[in-house]
C-alpha cells in the first residue's frame, strides 16, 4: 500500500544519502593523493560490481516479468500522473538542476561548503520524511501536497521577486528538506494502482519520462543561468503552476473515484 511505499522510499533515500556522505568522507581524506586516480576508479568499479551482484540476488516469485503496456495506459489517472511527473521534473530541475553551480557561483559558497550543505540538507530531509509520515499524516491529501509543493512554490516566488541570495539559500534548503516527505501521497497512490506484474515496466516508463523532464529542466536552467536568480526561479514558478494544478486535479479524480466506489 501507499504507506509501505513511503517506508521503502525513505529507506532508499537514507541509504543513498549515507552512501554519498561516506563517499564524501573518503574523498575528503584525499584518497587520490595517496593513490593514482585510476586506483580510485577501480575501487568505485568494484563497489558498483558488488551492488550489481546484490541486486541479482533479489528475486520475487510473485512477479511475472511480462507486462502489458496496454494495461498500464488504460488508466486515465495513471496517464495524467505520468504527464505530471514530466512537468514536475522540468520545474524542479529548472530551479535546482544546477544546484551545485548555483550555490557555488551565485550564492558564493566554497566547494566544500556546497558539499556539506547538500548532504546535511538531504539527511535532514530523510528525518523530516519520517516525522511527516508519523506526525503529519493528513487524511486530506490536499494539505500534504500543499505543504510539500506550496511552500516550495512560495519560496521560489520570493526568490524570483527579490533575487536575494539568502532567500535563495533558504529556498534550496527547504526544497531538499521537504523532497523526501509524503511520497505516499505524491507517488505511492498512483504507482499502487498498477498491477504487480506491470509495476516493473511502469517504473521503467515513468523513470524514462522523468529523465526526459530532468534533461529539459537542466537545459532551461543552463540557458537562464547567466541571467540570474530572478529568471531561474521565475520560470520554475511558472512551470510549477501547471504541475501543481495537474496534481490537485489528480487528487480530485481519485477522491471522486473513491466516492463512486462507496455508492
Amino acid at each position: 500500500n501507499s504507506k509501505i511505499y513511503n517506508h521503502r522510499k525513505l529507506i532508499e533515500y537514507i541509504c543513498c544519502d549515507v552512501g554519498i556522505l561516506l563517499a564524501g568522507i573518503i574523498v575528503s581524506f584525499k584518497l587520490a593523493s595517496y593513490f593514482e586516480y585510476n586506483v580510485v576508479c577501480i575501487v568505485a568499479a568494484v563497489l558498483a560490481f558488488v551492488s550489481l551482484m546484490l541486486s541479482l540476488l533479489l528475486k520475487n516469485k510473485d512477479i511475472d516479468k511480462k507486462f502489458s503496456i496496454k494495461r498500464i495506459f488504460s488508466d486515465k489517472i495513471v496517464n495524467l500522473y505520468l504527464v505530471y511527473i514530466f512537468i514536475q521534473q522540468i520545474a524542479y530541475n529548472v530551479a535546482l538542476g544546477l544546484q551545485t553551480l548555483l550555490l557555488k557561483d551565485v550564492v558564493g559558497l566554497t566547494a566544500s561548503q556546497v558539499a556539506i550543505f547538500l548532504v546535511l540538507a538531504s539527511l535532514l530531509g530523510d528525518a523530516f520524511g519520517y516525522f511527516a509520515m508519523y506526525k503529519m499524516d493528513y487524511k486530506n491529501h490536499y494539505i500534504s501536497y500543499s505543504i510539500k509543493y506550496g511552500l516550495r512554490f512560495l519560496m521560489y516566488l520570493l526568490v524570483a521577486l527579490t533575487g536575494n541570495i539568502v532567500v535563495a539559500l533558504v529556498a534550496i534548503a527547504l526544497s531538499l528538506l521537504v523532497s523526501r516527505a509524503w511520497e505516499n501521497v505524491c507517488d505511492g497512490v498512483y504507482i499502487n494502482r498498477i498491477d504487480i506484474q506491470d509495476q516493473f515496466g511502469f517504473a521503467s516508463i515513468s523513470y524514462a519520462i522523468g529523465r526526459i523532464g530532468v534533461a529539459i529542466g537542466i537545459i532551461i536552467s543552463g540557458a537562464l543561468f547567466g541571467v540570474g536568480l530572478h529568471a531561474i526561479f521565475g520560470v520554475a514558478c511558472s512551470i510549477m503552476i501547471f504541475s501543481m494544478s495537474l496534481h490537485y486535479y489528480l487528487i480530485h479524480l481519485r477522491q471522486k473515484e473513491e466516492r463512486e466506489k462507496k455508492k
